[in-house]
């Protein structure tokens, strides 16, 4: 078949290595902030199968939080770095939808005009061939150049797992990470055996892709690089006199997606919170459709028992020392007398009252790990994406409130791991003090 680039291939090869820079980039954001991977909910220190830190994690609550997990990237690796969460997660939210998008006009294209031949193998001799091929480059070989109809044999097989096996399974298991769709389907999240073994065949998943890229580009530049290049850059069969102008397309090429790709960490990091809102503004017409209308189904349908309650209660973070909230520290000094809990939603009765007189309900919850409700929703901070709980927690029976009541919630405001059996507040002054305290947005 025609070795040769149709446009529409060029354009949607090129958009998918800028979109699949994005999302490893701000991927490695996302797991920064918990680097331990899990295949169980419960996320009790010692049962990680991989953890990208030294630290040990101490049983005692509070002698080590959530916070002090984090691990804080460089921009030029991370998106955008300097351990902002949330803006990684809209940065990885945002490129998912586009990377989706052009998947699927690939794959559409792809089959439409018949260039699904190029890496879909249409006999079983592709097997001893791609041993053959193996043996070749294990031996520092390259095949002859008659062995590429784009690709040898080997090649086709990588691209045939990648683009039909790994791409559909991240694209299946990231949404297990997201609240709005677990809440709503519970049982989704089972499917993959729970949202922490989820989010580690997320993580293989994307090895996987980091090792096709690493392989697929050493080998275009390594095996046959003059016919490559006039393949992808030119659109046309082989042709020497075309190969200067194929390799100063890809050097201009190459240089302008590693540009954006930094740019992207930079131009995220001068402004976080206006950032933040364009980002989620740009996913919104999406969210619109999809996710906003989901209800959680999770309390109608009793989810959770207590089999789901872990034995380790994660603490987030520490509460605030005086250059970070004088405020706090004045009301936690009177035991929080004159706190006053703002109501508002759908709520029918207010009091100035920290909680409504009306009584509490007790309920088992799941929510993922989030570090910024003090700050709301909308702090650059963002949520961890570290560990679910699963917390029994007092709330009002009649009203949905905007802040936390320190009384009858964790001092910490919420907690990272798996799902707690504590009920009560961990004193702050209990808690064993550090070099560098942690609060929501410091």
């Amino acid at each position: 078949m025609d070795t040769a680039f149709p446009w529409w291939l060029q354009v949607t090869h090129f958009l998918n290595f800028l979109f699949i820079g994005l999302l490893l980039r701000s991927g490695f954001e996302i797991l920064a902030s918990h680097p331990r991977l899990y295949w169980n909910n419960n996320c009790h220190p010692g049962n990680e199968w991989l953890k990208f830190t030294k630290d040990k994690v101490p049983l005692e609550v509070g002698a080590f939080t959530a916070r002090d997990d984090q691990r804080q990237l460089h921009p030029l690796l991370s998106l955008p770095g300097r351990g902002k969460i949330g803006i990684g997660r809209a940065w990885h939210g945002l490129v998912t939808m586009a990377w989706v998008v052009n998947g699927l006009i690939y794959v559409v294209l792809l089959f439409a005009t018949g260039q699904w031949r190029r890496i879909v193998p249409t006999s079983w001799d592709v097997i001893p061939e791609a041993w053959e091929s193996m043996k070749i480059y294990a031996g520092f070989g390259v095949p002859s150049i008659e062995h590429f109809q784009p690709y040898d044999a080997l090649q086709m097989l990588g691209y045939t797992f990648i683009v039909f096996v790994v791409a559909p399974l991240m694209i299946v298991t990231g949404p297990v990470m997201s609240p709005a769709v677990v809440g709503r389907y519970p049982w989704y999240a089972k499917l993959f055996g729970g949202r922490q073994a989820a989010r580690s065949i997320h993580f293989i998943g994307m090895a996987m892709f980091v090792g096709f890229v690493v392989m697929h580009v050493a080998l275009v530049f390594l095996v046959h690089p003059e016919h490559n290049l006039v393949h992808m850059m030119m659109g046309v069969e082989y042709d020497p006199a075309l190969v200067a102008q194929a390799v100063t397309r890809t050097v201009v090429g190459v240089g302008v997606v590693v540009a954006l790709w930094v740019a992207a960490s930079y131009l995220s990091l001068v402004d976080v919170r206006k950032s933040q809102r364009v980002l989620y503004r740009l996913q919104m017409p999406i969210k619109k459709w999809v996710l906003n209308p989901m209800t959680s189904t999770q309390r109608a349908k009793q989810v959770f028992t207590e089999d789901d309650i872990s034995p380790f209660h994660w603490v987030n973070t520490r509460p605030p020392d005086q250059a970070q909230s004088p405020e706090w520290l004045a009301l936690e000094a009177d035991d929080f007398a004159d706190f006053r809990l703002r109501v508002g939603g759908s709520s029918r009765r207010r009091s100035r009252s920290p909680w409504p007189s009306s009584g509490r309900s007790r309920r088992r919850t799941r929510s993922l790990c989030t570090r910024a409700c003090r700050a709301g929703p909308g702090s650059p901070s963002g949520p961890v994406s570290g560990c679910a709980t699963s917390s029994r927690r007092s709330t009002p029976s009649t009203a949905r409130t905007t802040s936390w009541s320190s009384r009858s919630a964790p001092r910490s405001a919420c907690t990272t791991g798996g799902p707690s059996r504590r009920t009560t507040p961990v004193s702050p002054r209990r808690w064993p003090s550090r070099t560098r305290p942690s609060w929501p947005g410091a």
